[in-house]
């Protein structure tokens, strides 16, 4: 009987001590996903911050460019040389065609990280 009992106690204090050997890996575990929560919210509103930083330069940028389309307007009206006009509407143009790349390589990256915060973001 004494061999029994020994026995059941021991496989008791196994038992036990593989519970809380699991108990403790869960509340690694949901440790680690509380900081990788936390880090991504964090990540993601530097990514909306950014964005909204973009935004403004890019809504800027066309301002400006508006300005100079207008100015050029004003000149044409003006008479002023067609070398001239062109010279600048060549400028204006570029300038249009760099902010467009900017942009579309600035769109790209932000849907890549968008993309890559959302794959952080799924269940393990």
């Amino acid at each position: 009987m004494e061999g029994t009992t020994a026995k059941m106690t021991q496989i008791e204090n196994s038992c036990d001590q593989v519970v809380n050997s699991l108990r403790s890996e869960i509340a690694d575990i949901v440790e680690d996903r509380c900081r990788t929560e936390l880090e991504l919210r964090k990540q993601l509103e530097v990514l909306k911050e950014k964005t909204r930083e973009l935004q403004a330069e890019y809504d800027e940028r066309i301002k400006e460019n508006q300005k100079t389309l207008e100015s050029l307007k004003t000149k044409a009206e003006a008479v002023v040389p067609l070398e001239e006009l062109e010279a600048e509407m060549d400028e204006t143009y570029a300038r249009l065609y760099e902010l467009k790349r900017i942009h579309e390589t600035q769109a790209t990256t932000l849907e890549q990280l968008d993309t890559n915060l959302k794959a952080r973001r799924q269940p393990i």
